[in-house]
């Protein structure tokens, strides 16, 4: 049973007009067709029922109805109040409906089931109940916008995934938030083994940092020292030069182009012989062996400046680096054969390759390490090892820097000297003087240049040295010398580099300390809090419901993104791209056949197999193909009507058909037999066709 009354106030500016239902009765059948001529009340009483069932906020009701129906229940220049009652078959389930006050907007919806009355929001009469309100225009297009109804149920079978997905997650969370005996054991494990590997970092930062402390401390002395001592023989060379300058007189000359560019090579080749020349003697000093000092000191007796002055070299220059190639081709094949290089350069490759790898969760076969681990154990050992590797390499750089060196002295002696001799002979007119003049201008400026970079270099050594905290050394430690012996062969930058590299494995294993620590008192209170628990009683269903969350998941998202994508490709009508989303359609196809049953086609009822929205065929169990757009338009309707009456879920639903005017009897028959069928299954609560005619008329359909 219907029961209804609804009160329009209208304001038409001159009065107030008062519409009230008068030639439609204000009770009817559950299931009912109602014809009627214009303005009879026909399209406002459905406007009414589907305002009181929430129909405003129904996505899924035709968007000219739900304007209809906004411009009645939200217009300024109107208002509207209204009470609805439907009770089903067997009286025991009723949904009341009121809009009591004309001014606001406000629509109380309740559902008495068997007594129980219960407050029906939105979202909960959409659960529970399916709201049909349309008009079946365009029904052949329209056909096609099926597919908006099971995208939304996809949609909420999707959310209802989503909320169950939540349900098992939080019981999972309770679980292992319970008192798990194999998570406690676990726990116990993982705290021993950091607190193990607390004990070993600790003591590594304390050695590292006891060697860095040293390191720097002899770093900083013996660079001041030297850098200092380079700056007075740098202040010394200036002042010499600078008393010959003002032994001489500037002339004013126009000195010949060519020597000009020839005195300026020899003085930049030989200015980086100089530089290679410093470099070698450090390193020769460091790694030939001490039988050869007296080669060392012969070598560092030579001046290249005098080129300058003879444009030739010293006679022995040739000679010992001929001997320092021989002797440290020597050195370097047999410290290169030596078992420990060999072993340090096999380290130092295998941490490049296993750098690749650091961060895959692996561990290693037979020694039970994750690779991190085996590759720190591995650096650990090739500290030890690497002052042999810096041996080597600065064996190799050496004699880089002795083949470099020679290159530009056969340069100087078979272009730059001859050519500069030749042209001299043509200038012997020209003052010595004039030549040397401009050579020391050169070098003044060059050790002036030279100086400041010194001083920055010595500023950086002192500032460094004045800031040290000296406190726990007797005395200055010496590079090369007890612990800092593996050191003797660093070079200056090499040493640097060292203390960088030193600086950055202390905050490293400072970090991973921290860390660690943190982890340990995090361990140690997940400890006690789960010594204070007891087990949770599904415990042992923990695996099961992890694999149960795992697979909630995925198929949330396959129905949320894979299928939703599925039906906007059937919509666009586009063919499918791959052997799933063909399957989809297929089994989409044959559900719309199901749901459909069965269509009357010009003068015969037919049994559907599928219907293939793509192509816009309905294909038959005889064989037959119709297509969409042949069927008659009061057919059409018809099949859409009762498309929307075959809804696949549970819930129960409420047809509310206007202007159904294509459609004669025998179209409306299969419609006002599906109502029935559902009503006597109690899937049906109300069904109401609506239709012009030229009086009214209300035919119960019971």
């Amino acid at each position: 049973m219907i029961e209804y009354d609804y009160k329009i106030v209208r304001d038409e500016k001159d009065e107030k007009v008062t519409f009230l239902p008068s030639e439609i009765p204000r009770k009817l059948d559950n299931l009912v067709y109602i014809e009627g001529p214009n303005s009879s009340g026909k399209s406002t009483l459905l406007h009414i029922l589907a305002l009181s069932l929430h129909g405003l906020k129904n996505e899924s009701i035709h968007p000219a109805l739900r304007n209809k129906m906004s411009n009645l229940f939200e217009s300024k220049h109107q208002n509207l109040t209204f009470k609805v009652s439907i009770i089903d078959k067997t009286g025991n389930l009723k949904i009341e409906s009121e809009k009591k006050d004309p001014l606001k907007p406000e629509i109380k919806v309740y559902e008495y089931n068997s007594g129980k009355k219960t407050i029906l929001t939105p979202e909960l009469f959409e659960r529970k109940y399916y709201l049909i309100y349309d008009i079946p225009d365009n029904p052949t297009e329209r056909l096609n916008q099926l597919t908006d109804e099971i995208k939304d149920a996809q949609t909420r079978y999707g959310n209802r995934l989503g909320v169950l997905n939540g349900y098992i997650r939080q019981a999972i969370n309770d679980i292992q938030s319970a008192g798990d005996p194999n998570r406690l054991i676990n726990l116990k494990k993982e705290r021993e083994k950091l607190l193990e590997t607390q004990g070993i970092l600790s003591a590594e930062i304390n050695s590292f940092e006891n060697e860095l402390k040293s390191l720097k401390y002899a770093t900083y002395s013996k660079y001041f020292y030297e850098y200092k001592q380079k700056s007075e023989w740098i202040e010394n060379k200036l002042e010499k030069f600078e008393q010959e300058i003002k032994k001489t007189e500037k002339k004013q000359k126009s000195e010949n182009k060519k020597f000009s560019q020839s005195i300026e090579a020899l003085q930049i080749n030989i200015k980086h012989m100089q530089e290679l020349f410093d470099q070698i003697t450090e390193l020769l000093k460091k790694l030939i062996p001490k039988e050869n000092d007296h080669k060392i000191k012969m070598w560092e007796r030579i001046n290249l400046s005098d080129a300058y002055n003879e444009y030739q070299f010293d006679d022995n220059l040739e000679d010992l680096i001929i001997s320092f190639e021989y002797i440290l081709s020597e050195e370097y094949k047999a410290k290169s054969s030596q078992e420990i290089v060999q072993e340090a350069q096999m380290y130092r490759d295998l941490i490049k390759v296993l750098e690749n790898y650091k961060n895959l969760n692996i561990t290693l076969p037979g020694l039970q390490k994750s690779i991190s681990v085996f590759i720190s154990d591995i650096k650990k050992d090739l500290i030890e090892k690497e002052q042999h590797l810096k041996h080597l390499d600065n064996l190799s750089k050496l004699q880089d820097l002795l083949k470099n060196f020679n290159t530009i002295k056969k340069l100087i002696e078979s272009r730059i000297f001859p050519e500069i001799k030749k042209l001299k002979q043509i200038k012997v007119e020209e003052p010595v003087i004039d030549s040397k003049y401009d050579v020391y201008q050169k070098e003044i400026s060059d050790l002036k240049t030279q100086l400041k970079d010194n001083t920055e270099i010595l500023k950086y050594y002192e500032g460094n040295l004045n800031l040290f905290d000296k406190t726990g050394f007797n005395t200055i430690p010496i590079i090369g010398k007890g612990e800092l012996d593996k050191y003797s062969i660093y070079t200056e930058k090499q040493l640097n580099d060292e203390i960088s590299k030193l600086d950055k494995i202390i905050k490293e294993r400072i970090g991973t300390f921290n860390k660690n620590k943190y982890h340990i008192e995090r361990f140690s209170k997940d400890i006690e809090d789960l010594e204070k628990r007891e087990p949770h009683k599904y415990q042992k269903f923990l695996k099961e419901l992890n694999e149960l969350f795992s697979l909630g998941q995925n198929l949330e998202q396959k129905i949320k993104k894979k299928f939703a994508d599925n039906i906007t490709a059937i919509k666009g009508k586009k063919e499918p791209k791959n052997e799933d989303q063909k399957n989809y359609n297929e089994a989409l196809f044959i559900y719309l056949g199901k749901r459909l049953n069965s269509i009357r086609h010009i003068d015969k009822e037919y049994f559907i197999e599928k219907i293939d929205l793509i192509k816009g065929v309905i294909k038959t169990n005889g064989g037959k193909e119709i297509w969409l757009s042949d069927m008659g338009t009061g057919q059409s309707q018809a099949a859409y009507l009762k498309s929307l009456l075959s809804a696949s879920d549970n819930r129960i639903i409420i047809a509310l058909f206007d202007e159904v005017a294509m459609m004669d009897q025998q179209s409306l028959s299969p419609i006002f037999e599906k109502f029935r069928e559902l009503y006597n299954k109690k899937q049906l609560l109300i069904g109401i066709v609506v239709q012009k005619a030229d009086k009214v008329q209300i035919i119960s359909k019971l």
